[in-house]
Order: structure tokens, then C-alpha cells, then sequence
């Protein structure tokens, strides 16, 4: 085995690509419609790869520029995000439901970083640590590259693994909340999963019709 980690580890990118196929083939896996998801089973085949001696190096070779992976990786993160979202930015900000949006995000991300000083204080972490555990609690990659690129966590392996075991558990919450949340509020989410004539088959009648046929998206990046 250690001969394989060797091999791999001369070669540039190959044990990047490895651990993502991997990764996100695994979270594909579904047991009783229940799955990692492609970012958490990403993070823990990293995590046993990792152990095993498997590293990617921190610099890529492209052509004859040297780019940092995770600069590389949150550039492209940051570019397909824009490139789908920005033509609709404005306008959504003009819409009430925007506006709620945005506030939603503004309280999500305040009360992370409110709770992550004061488990900072705790539990005495360390900036990498800390780092860490805001990224993996908004089961946010951007937060991680962000922290990795500034130099602001200068010890790497505590942030990575900080987020790979804060990365599910902040996983299991959104889903726990998507359960909880809409029972509390009294809302069907199977009744508002079903289509027009599913409804109206069971009497409830039509309660959306689309202006016409939609056609699904999909982007490459």
C-alpha cells in the first residue's frame, strides 16, 4: 500500500482527483434515502487517504505557473457561483423575498461567528482550529479556502481536520432543522412536493400553474 501512496504522490493532482471520485461517488451512496452527500464523503475520504500518507501537495503545476490548490479550487468555486448567480442578483434584491433572504443569511452567518468566539474561549482553540470549525459548521468550502488563502489558520492540518469533523455535524443540522422547522410551522412539505394534478386528484385541488414549460439547466464547469 505504502508503495501505491508513493507513486500517487509523485504525481501531480492524481490523489486530488482520486480522493474526489471517490468521495463523490460515495456520497452518492443512499441507505433508507439517506446519504453523506458528495462534500462530507469527500472530506472523510480525504480524511482516511490522508492518514494512509496520501497528500496533494500544496502547489499545482499548470503549464509553467505554480498555483496553490486551494486558490486554484476557490477561484472556480467563485466563478461558477457568479456566472450563474449574478444575473439575478439585483433583481432578486428588489423582490421582498430577496430582502428575506439576505437577512437570513446576514443572522446565519452572525451566529456562527458569535458562536465560534465563544467556543474559541471555551475550549481555548487555536486560530487554525477556530477556523476550522466556523468553516465546517456552515458546511462552507469557501470559508476554509478563505482562511487557507490569508494565512490567517498557519496550521493547515488542524484546519482541515477541525472541518472535516464539524463538516457533518453542521450537515446533520440543516437536514435535522429541513425535518423540524416546517412541523412546527405546520407545513406539508410532501403536499408541496406534488404536482398540479397529483393535488387534484386528491381533491385539494390546483394551488400553482406555471406561465409554460420549463426545461431543466445544467452548467460545466
Amino acid at each position: 500500500m505504502r508503495e501505491w501512496i508513493d507513486v500517487l504522490n509523485a504525481i501531480p493532482l492524481v490523489g486530488l482527483m482520486l480522493v474526489v471520485t471517490f468521495g463523490y461517488s460515495l456520497g452518492r451512496v443512499a441507505w433508507r434515502e439517506a446519504s453523506l452527500g458528495p462534500g462530507a464523503a469527500t472530506l472523510l475520504v480525504a480524511l482516511a487517504l490522508g492518514s494512509l500518507g496520501l497528500s496533494s501537495g500544496s502547489v499545482a503545476e499548470l503549464g509553467d505557473a505554480r498555483v496553490g490548490i486551494g486558490a486554484f479550487g476557490f477561484a472556480l468555486f467563485m466563478y461558477s457561483i457568479g456566472f450563474d448567480a449574478a444575473p439575478h442578483l439585483v433583481s432578486s434584491l428588489r423582490e421582498r423575498r430577496g430582502q428575506r433572504f439576505v437577512a437570513v443569511a446576514f443572522v446565519v452567518n452572525g451566529l456562527a461567528l458569535v458562536f465560534t468566539l465563544a467556543a474559541a474561549w471555551l475550549l481555548d482553540l487555536e486560530a487554525s482550529e477556530a477556523a476550522g470549525l466556523l468553516a465546517g459548521m456552515l458546511t462552507s468550502a469557501p470559508t476554509y479556502a478563505a482562511a487557507a488563502a490569508a494565512e490567517v489558520a498557519p496550521n493547515a492540518t488542524a484546519l482541515s481536520v477541525a472541518f472535516a469533523i464539524t463538516y457533518p455535524v453542521g450537515l446533520f443540522g440543516v437536514v435535522l432543522l429541513i425535518q423540524i422547522v416546517p412541523r412546527l410551522r405546520g407545513v406539508d412539505l410532501a403536499a408541496d412536493s406534488q404536482s398540479d394534478d397529483e393535488l387534484e386528484a386528491l381533491g385539494h385541488g390546483p394551488t400553482y400553474r406555471s406561465s409554460g414549460p420549463t426545461s431543466e439547466v445544467t452548467r460545466a464547469f
